[in-house]
Order: structure tokens, then sequence, then C-alpha cells
């Protein structure tokens, strides 16, 4: 017997909720599915903290949820999370044409980590960035399968 169906969401925490929310639909097309001023006596007991949680579920064109969440007084910690860090590190897109996605994010001044590169397999083109809330997002063009 399966126990796990699928991955239902990646949460996110960030500093400015607006902000992150507007650049996965401004800029990635993603769709807001629900905005949510999570119950605190619930979150106290779920997850141990007793503080304000503002949450913003969004679904990506080709599937899948990102869940943004914005905690009452606790700004991220901008030396915080490096990429090599255990634990999550990054969440990844496919996207149809990566340098339209590359120049776009360098117009918008976010930490490009290279150039796009074509993998060792040369069935992808990829680059990183770090965004405005510390987060390392990965974009992946897919060039042929194997």
């Amino acid at each position: 017997m399966k126990l796990v169906k699928n991955i239902r969401h990646v949460g996110l925490v960030v500093n400015n909720l607006d902000k992150s929310c507007n650049f996965f639909k401004n800029i990635l097309g993603f769709k807001v599915i629900k905005r949510s001023s999570e119950d605190i006596k619930l979150m106290s007991v779920i997850l141990k903290k007793k503080k304000r949680l503002k949450t913003i579920k969004l679904s990506a064109p080709g599937g899948g949820i990102i869940e943004l969440l914005k905690f009452s007084s606790r700004p991220i910690n901008k030396n915080q999370m490096l990429i090599d860090t255990h634990g999550l590190t990054h969440v990844s897109f496919t996207v149809t044409n990566v340098n339209i996605i590359y120049n776009i994010l360098k117009k918008k001044n976010f930490v490009m980590l290279s150039q796009p590169q074509i993998s060792a397999d040369k069935c992808h083109k990829l680059f990183f960035v770090k965004s405005f809330d510390n987060l390392y997002l990965e974009f992946v063009e897919v060039l042929q399968s194997k």
C-alpha cells in the first residue's frame, strides 16, 4: 500500500508576502488559489510557535503548488541560507526559454549565480538565482530527452 499520494506543496518563508506573490504571479505565471491568516491557536499547537502567520498558495502553470509564508516579527537573516546548506536548498522550475527568464530576472536585480549553462549531458540549459527573500531558485529548459 502506498502511503504518499503526491507532494502537496512547497512552503517558502518570505519577508514580503506581496512582493513575493507578485514575482510568482507576474513573472512566472502562477495563479493565487488562496490567501489566509492562519489561526494562531492552531499554529501554536502544530508549529510550537505562537506567532501570526499569513499565507498565499499559488498554483504553477503546469501543476504543483507553492505556499508563501510570512510570520509576524520574524525577519529573514540574509546570511542564513547558503546553496550548500543541509536540507531544502532550492526550488527548480522547468521553463520554455531559459534566456528570456534570465534576462527578465537580471533586469529586476536578482543575484545571478551564473549565466545559463548547458548540462554535461547536453539535455538541459539552466541557471540559479538568489531572490530578494534569500531563496535559491533554479530555472531549467529541457533541450532534448535521452
